[in-house]
C-alpha cells in the first residue's frame, strides 16, 4: 500500500510482524478480553489483537486510515477516529469495570508524555499494558536513585504502575526508521501501593526536587517549604537537605513529604 507517512502525526510505522506477535504474546491476550490499541496505522498489531480473539477498540487520528482499516478488519475493530487525547476518557471507560482493560499499543512518541499522564490518572481501569516506547523513556520510567534517567517521571508513574522493559527494537523495525531506538515495556497496576498523608504534598515536592537538577533540596524547596522551616524539616525527617533530589529513594520522598505535611 503506497502512503505518505505524515510527519505531524509521528508516523512510524512497525514493519515486523514478529515485534507485534511477541507484544501480543507478553500482554497474555485471550478470546474476549478488553483491549485498547492506540495509533492502529497500517495494521500490523492491530491484526496480531485481533487473531487473539480479544475485543479490540483503536484510536486512530489519521483520516486516511479509516478506509483501509474498515476493509482490512471490518466488524472485528471498533475504530474511533480521534485523537486518544482529545477523547473523554471518562466516558470512553465509563463501561469498564477496573482491571478489566488491557492497553497493547505502539504509539506516536510526541504524545508519549501526555498519555502516559492519562494512563495515571485512570490506572485503575487498566490490568496491564504493552506499548513500545523510545528507549530513552523506557529507561526513565524504570530508572533507579542516582542515576541520570531518574525523575519525577518515575515517581510518579511508580505510585500506580510496576514496570518492566521487555525488549529492545531497532530503528530499522520502522518505516520510515526513526531517529531512535525503541523498547517494549509492560506496565501492571501495583499490587501493593504506599500510603501518603497527602498525595498533592508529594507531588509538588517531588517537582520541586528536580526544578534544578544539580541543586540541592535546600535550595529547590525553598517555594515549597519557608526558609525558617528548612532545618526544622531537616531535624524531623532526617534527612539531608544537602543532597540533591535524584538521590532520594521513593520511601525517602515519601517520608520527607509527610514531614513536610505535618510542619
Amino acid at each position: 500500500m503506497g502512503f505518505k507517512k505524515l510527519k505531524d502525526f509521528g508516523q512510524h510505522f512497525l514493519n515486523d510482524s514478529s515485534i507485534a506477535t511477541d507484544m501480543v504474546r507478553e500482554a497474555v491476550l485471550k478470546p474476549g478480553d478488553k483491549v485498547w490499541e492506540v495509533g492502529p496505522g497500517l495494521g500490523v498489531l492491530t491484526a496480531e489483537i485481533i487473531q487473539s480473539g480479544a475485543e479490540l477498540t483503536a484510536f486512530e487520528i489519521d483520516r486516511r486510515l479509516k478506509i483501509p482499516l474498515t476493509e482490512q478488519f471490518g466488524s472485528d475493530l471498533n475504530l474511533v477516529m480521534s485523537d486518544i487525547l482529545s477523547v473523554n476518557w471518562e466516558s470512553e471507560l465509563s463501561t469498564y469495570e477496573p482491571q478489566s482493560l488491557k492497553l497493547v499499543a505502539n504509539i506516536p512518541y510526541q504524545i508519549t508524555s501526555p498519555l502516559l499522564y492519562e494512563l495515571e490518572k485512570h490506572a485503575k481501569y487498566f490490568k496491564c499494558i504493552v506499548m513500545m516506547v523510545q528507549k530513552e523513556v523506557a529507561q526513565r520510567l524504570t530508572a533507579r536513585p542516582s542515576t541520570k534517567e531518574y525523575g519525577q517521571m518515575t515517581l510518579r508513574l511508580k505510585m500506580q504502575f510496576d514496570t518492566e522493559i521487555l525488549f529492545i527494537v531497532g530503528k530499522e523495525k520502522f518505516d520510515p526508521p526513526p531517529k531512535v531506538d525503541s523498547a517494549i515495556i509492560i506496565m501492571r497496576m501495583r499490587k501493593s501501593k504506599p500510603q501518603i498523608k497527602d498525595i498533592d504534598t508529594f507531588y509538588k515536592l517531588i517537582h520541586a526536587a528536580f526544578l534544578h537538577r544539580r541543586k540541592t533540596l535546600r535550595n529547590n524547596l525553598s517555594g515549597l517549604v519557608s526558609k525558617d522551616k528548612l532545618d526544622i524539616l531537616e531535624h524531623e525527617s532526617d534527612i539531608e537537605l544537602s543532597r540533591r533530589g535524584e538521590t532520594l529513594s521513593e520511601e525517602e520522598f515519601i517520608h520527607l513529604s509527610d514531614c513536610i505535611t505535618m510542619l
